[in-house]
Parts: structure tokens; C-alpha cells; sequence
């Protein structure tokens, strides 16, 4: 049991990599105002040889993208959501917010298996006891409910851990991109 919640746990970890952070500024601009509209950059001068000087975009940590017209997320909303909600049995906000859609649908799920195996237990439960195989249901309900309470318990811990293990991530490594490859800011 623990075996199987450590190897899900370990997968999840691996799956969590960084990628490339992508640029934030560097497109050419005349104003301030073309680099992704007002409030969003400077247009500095930087000399191109001894002779010459041309400008570029320089975005506010807010911003991405060569022309700052990407607005990055805030390192400290995904990672509060990520690190908070689990303990409320709801995981992978973070991701969600941050376009890692794969990874939150996965410790969605993962930590919802709860809701989604008791339902199934009651059904099954109801089904024996109403149908008068309750002698020999009995045993089986036991055993159905023994293997999908040992699976469900892994499957929660193991969300958990790995929504705990993103959350930090996203609030410590500055190589944590969102899904468009830029870091929150």
C-alpha cells in the first residue's frame, strides 16, 4: 500500500519540471506605449555600436513577453492556492491558475477519489443488503471495501503530498514557469 502511494508520489514529483522561462522585453520600440500599452514597460535606450543606439522594451516584473503584453501570475496567489486548498481536500488550484491543465485535472481527481469511491461503496452496500445476499455479501462487501479504502487513502495522500511538493515549488524556484514558459512574478 505504502509502496504504491510512494511510487505515485515520486512519479508526480518527476512530472513536475521546470521549462524554459521565456523573454520578458527586448522588442524594439520608439515609446513606452509600444511595449504592450501604458504602465506595462519603459523604452530605454542602449547602444547598438559606438555610433549608433536603438530602443527597447523593458517590462515591470508583471509583465511578459518581448512586447509586455503577456500579464504573468501572481508567485504568491498559485502558490497560496496551492498549498492551502489541499488541507480542505481541494488540490491542484495552482496548477489550474497557472495553465497546468493536465497536472490540476490529475490532483483533482486524484483528491476527489473520496467523494467519487463512496458513492460507489454506498451503491454496492445498499445493492447486498437489499437483495437478501447479505450472508453472503458480507464477505464481499468487506473486501470490496477493505481494497478501495486502502487504494482511496493512497490516492488522497498521494495528491496531497504532490500538491504540497508543487506548491512549494511554485513559491521557491525561480525556474517555475506557467504553461506559456514565463515565471510568475
Amino acid at each position: 500500500m505504502y509502496a504504491l502511494t510512494i511510487t505515485i508520489t515520486i512519479i508526480a514529483i518527476t512530472i513536475t519540471a521546470t521549462a524554459t522561462q521565456k523573454p520578458s522585453g527586448g522588442a524594439p520600440c520608439k515609446l513606452a506605449s509600444d511595449c504592450g500599452g501604458a504602465g506595462r514597460a519603459t523604452c530605454d535606450e542602449y547602444a547598438v555600436n559606438e555610433t549608433h543606439t536603438a530602443k527597447h522594451c523593458i517590462c515591470f516584473p508583471q509583465y511578459g513577453a518581448p512586447d509586455c503584453s503577456y500579464n504573468k501570475i501572481s508567485r504568491a496567489l498559485i502558490a497560496g492556492l496551492q498549498l492551502g486548498l489541499p488541507f480542505v481536500g481541494i488540490d491542484g488550484i495552482g496548477n489550474c491558475l497557472a495553465g497546468h491543465t493536465s497536472r490540476f485535472l490529475a490532483q483533482l481527481l486524484m483528491g476527489l477519489s473520496f467523494y467519487l469511491a463512496v458513492i460507489p461503496i454506498c451503491i454496492l452496500a445498499c445493492i447486498v443488503g437489499c437483495s437478501g445476499l447479505a450472508k453472503h455479501g458480507e464477505a464481499l462487501g468487506k473486501l470490496a471495501g477493505g481494497c478501495l479504502g486502502c487504494i482511496v487513502c493512497g490516492l488522497i495522500f498521494s495528491a496531497f503530498v504532490w500538491s504540497l511538493v508543487d506548491g512549494a515549488a511554485m513559491l521557491n524556484d525561480p525556474n517555475w514557469v506557467d504553461a506559456n514558459g514565463y515565471p510568475p512574478y
